[in-house]
């Protein structure tokens, strides 16, 4: 038989284990890298709850974590240029929700964030950016075009409370004919420069050739200039010399040919005999 003093035990147990509920619910912890969504009988609070420990009412009062770290994301999209070719794109980003709008994308997203808002947003983006390019220039201004689409994807983004921090076009591809079409072009091009640059190069030769043949002719003609009157005759004197040494160092014979500062010459000794004695 259950006496009054085991049922009042046992109310104050139950008493004590409402108490301790009460109080474990009354307060909420936000971790770091998130905001708190207030929800209080069904109705989002008015602003969200930064990082740490917070009041709330027990059993009338919920609180939602939203994750406000940076997040990558990487995406393959589809798209046609100005000139109607076919684009595929990976771009790749990353984004935060807002911190002081995380109750407002609680509120009026549904769903996951990514499949919702940011992977249409960035195809939007991407579409909206290759169509006032042609194909080519897609990646000839590859940065104007990455440019182009951060900031519209950078606007649209911030429609929903979502930030964007980074952006970067990881690759474009176009269609097998199409990218053929363009290597061949390229390599065109780079035969032209190279013909351009050879041209130039035998151009420049050319150029110092002349300059050398120049130089030569100026130099020799300076050297003819250089050989005065004066000159000639020390010179002839000093062949005139040679061959009356050679003619007394063979004893009275005409010689052929003597030496003259290292070179050979013709004598010519009567000559000189008679030049010397006038």
């Amino acid at each position: 038989m259950i006496t009054k003093q085991i049922v009042h035990l046992a109310i104050r147990i139950l008493l004590v284990i409402v108490g301790i509920s009460i109080v474990f619910h009354s307060f909420t912890i936000v971790k770091p890298g998130t905001r708190g969504v207030l929800v209080s009988l069904g109705k989002v609070g008015d602003t969200a709850l930064g990082e740490g420990l917070h009041a709330i009412i027990p059993f009338i009062q919920k609180v939602v974590p939203i994750n406000v770290q940076t997040t990558k994301v990487e995406l393959n999209c589809s798209a046609a240029s100005k000139d109607l070719q076919v684009i595929s794109a990976t771009v790749a980003l990353n984004y935060h929700i807002d911190p002081k709008r995380a109750n407002i994308v609680y509120q009026t997203i549904k769903g996951d964030i990514e499949k919702t808002i940011i992977d249409p947003k960035i195809q939007e983006a991407v579409k909206a950016a290759t169509a006032r390019y042609n194909a080519p220039d897609l990646v000839n201004y590859r940065e104007m075009v990455k440019t182009d689409i951060r900031d519209s994807l950078a606007k649209r983004l911030l429609t929903a409370d979502v930030i964007l921090d980074d952006f970067n076009i990881v690759n474009f591809a176009y269609n097998p004919e199409f990218q053929s079409a363009i290597e061949a072009k390229q390599t065109a091009t780079q035969e032209a420069l190279a013909a351009e640059n050879q041209v130039r190069t035998s151009t420049a030769q050319a150029a110092k050739l002349v300059a050398e043949a120049r130089g030569i002719a100026e130099s020799n003609r300076l050297k003819q200039l250089s050989i005065t009157k004066e000159l000639l005759e020390w010179e002839n004197y000093q062949v005139q010399r040679s061959l009356i040494a050679a003619w007394e160092k063979t004893g009275g014979k005409v010689p052929t040919t003597i030496m003259v500062g290292g070179a050979t010459k013709n004598s010519n000794l009567p000559n000189v005999i008679l030049n010397l004695g006038q």
